[in-house]
C-alpha cells in the first residue's frame, strides 16, 4: 500500500500531530513510552480502495476510514490485525467494528476519548457482535492476547498495545509491509 512520510503531510493537517510522551506531563507513568512514538509514515487512504480486503474478513474502511473530518491517512498493525482475524474466526460470527484507526486530531474531537488512545497507533478496535455480551467478548479478546479491554454501554474496546510497533510505520528504513495479512 502507498505510504507518505508523516512530516510531508500538509502542516495545516493538525489531525496528525502526535503528542510526545517524553515531553507531555499527562503521559501516564505506567505506560511504555516506546509504544507511543509518533509514526514516521502513514498509509495514503486516498490511493487505497476503501472496500479492499486487508484480511479474509475485514476491509480497509472497517479499520481505517479516510474522509475530510477524519483525515486521509492511517495505519494499522499487521500483528494486531492477525490477532483480530484469529478472534473473528474463533467467534464464528461477524464483528461490527465501530472504530479502528483514528488520527490524534480526530480522536481529540471524540467525547471522553483517551488522549493516549491506541486507536491512533493502529492496534485497537471498538466493536460488537450480535448475540454476545461485552463481557464474553472481553474474554475472547483476552484469549487472543489483547493487552487491554474496556467495556462500554454500546461496544467493547480491545487493543494490542504490547505488540511491537509496525516497522513500516515507525521505522523509516523499512518499506511498507505486504503479505497475507495485507491483501
Amino acid at each position: 500500500y502507498p505510504t507518505v512520510a508523516r512530516d510531508l503531510i500538509d502542516a495545516n493537517q493538525e489531525l496528525y500531530i502526535y503528542a510526545d510522551p517524553a515531553q507531555d506531563l499527562s503521559f501516564p507513568s505506567s505506560f511504555d513510552k516506546n509504544q507511543y512514538k509518533p509514526p514516521v509514515a502513514l498509509l495514503d487512504l486516498r490511493k487505497i480502495s476503501p472496500v479492499g480486503r486487508v484480511s479474509p474478513h475485514f476491509r480497509v474502511n472497517e479499520l481505517m476510514l479516510g474522509n475530510s473530518s477524519r483525515g486521509f491517512f492511517g495505519l494499522f498493525s499487521v500483528a494486531a490485525l492477525t490477532k483480530i482475524e484469529q478472534l473473528r474466526l474463533n467467534l464464528n460470527s461477524s464483528m461490527r467494528i465501530t472504530s479502528g484507526y483514528r488520527s490524534p486530531g480526530h480522536n481529540a474531537n471524540i467525547d471522553n476519548a483517551a488522549k493516549w488512545s491506541r486507536h491512533s497507533y493502529g492496534d485497537a478496535i471498538d466493536f460488537k457482535v450480535a448475540g454476545m455480551t461485552y463481557k464474553e467478548l472481553a474474554k475472547r479478546c483476552d484469549k487472543f492476547n489483547a493487552s487491554f479491554t474496556q467495556l462500554y454501554t454500546d461496544h467493547i474496546h480491545c487493543d494490542w498495545r504490547a505488540l511491537p510497533l509496525e516497522p513500516a510505520f515507525y521505522n523509516p528504513e523499512i518499506p511498507p509491509v505486504s503479505g497475507p495479512a495485507m491483501v
